[in-house]
């Protein structure tokens, strides 16, 4: 089943359709083919012995170029049966280029088409001249012949592009004479004709010998002139001003195209009284607008071949969706064009993750409806039916938030919207639909919080992730292989200039600060991978150097701080107890305590604005020291991503033990391995040049607790037993060289 009862599709139906005029009948969707057989047969059969000008007139996309185009092939096929060479039927089985090559070869024929584009020579000087060049080329005079002379003579009279869009309206009937009175009129005259007035020639004796030259050529002129409504207001003035110059000029035909309604609010803006077209165009011709039925049969045939075997997962829906939100829309076929040839650049990217009846929908908007689509598009997660959506606003606030006032199509826009949105329908009070949650999401419809990011695949950052989907990612039952699969495709995207990690991590923080979100789930699975982020690093400089650890911090604070004090008590103590995690639980509670002024802190907040009291803090610092104490001497201490952090936390705490812990080691040739290879730290200077990351060692707080003299002669004797070589060797030098770095200018410090 299909958008359509089941119908024979064309080959050509699946291709995309360029803008472009249709050459032939056969071609011919929408009936114009009987109005421009109408015209062609005017310009065949009458004989203006003044000239004529016919407007072809209609809506932008209406098939004005389409008519006209039809039209002059009826009258190629009209003059060159004439001549007898061909019938009819020869030359209609013809395609349009071959029909064009003996068109351009029959020297015999009296007629001649003319296709002058305006906009070619936009902002130009020549335009006049350019337009009788293009009327001599069209006849075949030689260059040096008498009426090339004469079309020159005409041209040097009349004044330019800019003295036409300026008002030198007068020169077609008043002369050189009354063209000087106006002002500024020596100004508009150029060259040609300032030599002309000092011979004594008149405009009007150049127009009589190119009058009675065109009378004795006998030859039929057609000269189309399209899309003038694509000028600009003061090139529009100039070629209807160029018209009533030169429009009463004998056996010469001009028909010109354009949408009457921008045409007049363009001429409005220079000022011209309304009644201004009406004294050029002698016949004015409206192209009938194509049948609804018609647009919609090509539309339909249009998506099918689109889709091919899909079908709308609702029949009913896409039906309702269609006559309310989109047929509305649908006014010319260059719309239809543009909505089906845009359908089928998306739809082989999206087919199977999205509904068809909303991407079409959506698609409307997104072309009829720009501003309306890109506040769906800027703020969609605050339209779906998620819960965590849900909190953002109310029903009213969001419904008054969206309502279309300012629409082109105000109430087919508010369909739209209504049918989309549930929640917009709730808000309106519109009645649309009693599909379930469940139903929705396995439509894949936009309004559902799963499946509404694959609507914007080609619009959104794909360096961020949705709010939709980080929420969906807090609240999943098993975050942790969801959270782990996230990290992994995001660090695959990561480039020098981008930190998708980092942005990722930014973005957690931001999703849980405003909502009680963070569940122990989501927490354990956060500590499950701290470890593996904080090795990563994602070192930015902000002032201070801002890293993972710092941003994973950031994370339990925000995540913290909107939920209750007893579920508080519950994250704390998945905090303290997680069987893996030391070094992101030891920053969380040091930032806590520092921020109390504990623990040789600075006081920085009441005990009421911290998360936890002052005893609730004690205890926690306790119940992390005595891991660190554990760590230590079963050596996972040295796997954590940053040993020396935990230990000056741990000696800040709780020093004497930790001086303990030192004696007890004394000596030991493991613990000097792993102090000469943790001591360096890494740290961030900004230079002239860009951001310097190296290392350091800073003798300082361990000296309290060790020699370090006595640590380099213990690495040294190591380094030169096992070797130049060796690991004990790399990591003295890399001990050595941090030293060093410490006392360097920041722009002499190795990495």
């Amino acid at each position: 089943m299909k958008t359509t009862p089941s119908k024979q599709t064309s080959a050509s139906e699946d291709r995309l359709v360029k803008d472009h005029p249709i050459a032939t009948p056969k071609e011919d969707l929408f009936g114009v083919s009987s109005f421009a057989t109408a015209l062609a047969k005017s310009l065949t059969e009458m004989s203006p012995e003044e000239g004529l000008v016919i407007s072809v007139e209609g809506p932008w996309g209406a098939g004005k170029s389409s008519a006209i185009a039809l039209a002059l092939r009826e009258v190629m096929l009209t003059e060159l049966t004439r001549g007898g060479s061909r019938t009819r039927e020869e030359l209609e089985a013809l395609n349009p280029d071959e029909l064009d090559d003996i068109w351009e070869d029959d020297a015999a024929r009296s007629t001649h088409i003319v296709s002058f584009n305006p906009w070619y020579f936009s902002g130009q000087e020549n335009l006049v001249r350019a337009f009788f060049s293009e009327l001599a080329s069209a006849l075949g005079v030689q260059p040096e012949g008498k009426l090339t002379r004469l079309f020159g003579a005409v041209a040097d009279y009349l004044p330019s592009v800019s003295a036409f869009a300026g008002g030198a309206l007068s020169l077609a009937t008043g002369g050189i004479a009354a063209a000087a009175a106006g002002t500024g009129a020596g100004r508009a005259l150029g060259e040609g004709a300032q030599q002309a007035l000092a011979r004594d020639t008149s405009l009007e004796k150049a127009k009589r010998d190119l009058d009675k030259a065109l009378r004795e050529a006998n030859q039929r002129i057609i000269v189309v002139i399209d899309d003038i409504d694509r000028l600009l207001p003061g090139e529009m003035r100039a070629i209807f001003s160029l018209l009533k110059s030169l429009g009463d000029l004998p056996n010469i035909f001009y028909v010109i195209a354009f949408d009457d309604s921008v045409v007049r609010k363009a001429l409005k803006k220079k000022k011209i009284d309304t009644d201004f077209l009406e004294k050029i165009v002698q016949v004015s011709l409206k192209l009938p607008p194509p049948w609804r039925a018609e647009l919609r049969t090509l539309l339909f045939s249009r998506l099918d071949a689109v889709i091919g075997d899909e079908s709308p997962a609702d029949q009913q829906r896409w039906q309702t969706m269609f006559n309310t939100a989109i047929d509305p829309f649908l006014k010319t076929p260059r719309d239809v064009f543009r909505l089906s040839n845009t359908l089928q650049v998306i739809w082989p990217n999206v087919v199977g993750d999205v509904d068809f009846t909303d991407l079409v929908a959506l698609t409307t908007l997104q072309l009829f409806e720009p501003d309306v689509y890109g506040r769906l598009r800027d703020e969609i997660e605050l339209l779906t039916d998620a819960e965590a959506a849900s909190n953002y606003m109310d029903d009213k606030e969001i419904g008054k938030r969206y309502a279309p006032e300012k629409a082109a199509n105000p109430a087919a826009a508010a369909e739209a919207l209504a049918r989309l949105f549930p929640k917009l329908a709730r808000a309106w009070n519109k009645f649309i639909s009693s599909d379930n949650y469940l139903k929705m999401r396995e439509q894949r419809r936009i309004c559902t919080a799963e499946y509404c990011r694959n609507y914007f695949l080609f619009g959104r950052d794909a360096r961020r992730l949705s709010r939709v989907e980080i929420e969906l990612l807090i609240k999943a039952e098993k975050p942790a292989t969801l959270l782990q699969e996230t990290i992994d495709r995001l660090a695959a995207k990561e480039g020098p200039a981008t930190k998708p990690v980092a942005t990722f991590l930014e973005q957690l923080a931001e999703a849980v600060s405003s909502k009680p979100v963070l569940s122990e789930g989501f927490l354990n699975a956060l500590l499950d991978l701290s470890d593996e982020l904080i090795r990563r690093q994602d070192i930015e400089t902000r002032l201070f150097i801002y890293d993972n650890g710092s941003r994973l911090t950031d994370i339990l604070n925000a995540g913290f701080e909107p939920h209750k004090h007893t579920e508080r008590m519950k994250l704390l103590n998945v905090l303290l107890t997680h069987p893996t995690a030391l070094t992101l639980p030891s920053d969380f509670v040091d930032r806590l305590v520092h921020q109390r002024g504990m623990y040789g802190g600075e006081l920085h907040i009441s005990e009421e604005a911290n998360l936890f009291s002052d005893v609730e803090l004690a205890q926690a610092v306790n119940a992390i020291s005595l891991r660190f104490r554990k760590a230590a001497d079963d050596g996972t201490l040295w796997d954590t991503p940053v040993p020396m952090r935990l230990i000056w936390r741990w000696q800040r705490w709780n020093a004497d033990e930790v001086q303990d812990w030192f004696v007890a080691k004394q000596g030991d040739p493991e613990l000097a391995l792993r102090l000469g290879a943790a001591l360096p730290t890494v740290s961030v200077t900004s230079t002239s040049k860009g951001q310097h990351v190296y290392k350091k060692f800073d003798r300082g707080w361990i000296e309290k607790f060790i020699s370090v003299d006595t640590l380099f002669e213990q690495l040294k004797a190591m380094a030169e037993a096992a070797g130049p070589h060796s690991k004990e060797a790399e990591i003295l030098r890399e001990l050595e060289e941090a030293e060093e770095n410490a006392r360097r200018p920041p722009h002499e410090r190795s990495r």
